[in-house]
C-alpha cells in the first residue's frame, strides 16, 4: 500500500483487463496528462504489487502498518509506505486498487483498447 499526500503525473496510462460475460475479455484503458496537461492527485492510496520508474519521494516512510498511516482499519497489517509528495517519471505499476481524495485527470480519455499500457 502506497499512501501519497499529493502527486503530479505526466502521460498517465492505466489499464485493466476485464471479463465480459458472453464476449470474453477486453482492456479498459485510461489516458490523461499528455503534452502540457498534468494529472494531480491528493490523498492517493495505491495497492500495488509492482512499481517501477524514476522517482523522487519527499518525507518518505517505508514498512509501516498501512492501517496506521491511513486511519483505515481495513488496511491494518498491510505493508505500507507513505510520502508527502512524489514525482515519478516513466512509471509502470501493477495495482489492485487506486483511490484518491481528489484525482484531476486533464485530457482524460477512457475506452476499450486492444492492448494494455505495458
Amino acid at each position: 500500500i502506497s499512501v501519497i499526500g499529493s502527486a503530479t503525473l505526466d502521460d498517465l496510462c492505466q489499464s485493466v483487463r476485464v471479463s465480459i460475460p458472453g464476449l470474453g475479455s477486453a482492456v479498459v484503458k485510461i489516458n490523461a496528462g499528455a503534452g502540457n496537461k498534468v494529472v494531480e492527485a491528493t490523498n492517493l492510496v495505491v495497492d500495488a504489487t509492482q512499481l517501477a520508474g524514476d522517482a523522487v519521494f519527499t518525507n518518505m516512510a517505508i514498512g509501516r502498518d498501512a492501517g496506521q498511516m491511513t486511519g483505515n482499519s481495513q488496511l491494518a497489517g498491510a505493508f505500507g509506505q507513505s510520502a508527502s509528495t512524489v514525482t515519478i517519471e516513466n512509471l509502470q505499476q501493477t495495482a489492485w486498487a487506486t483511490t484518491a481524495g481528489e484525482f484531476t485527470l486533464a485530457g482524460l480519455s477512457l475506452g476499450f483498447s486492444g492492448s494494455e499500457c505495458f
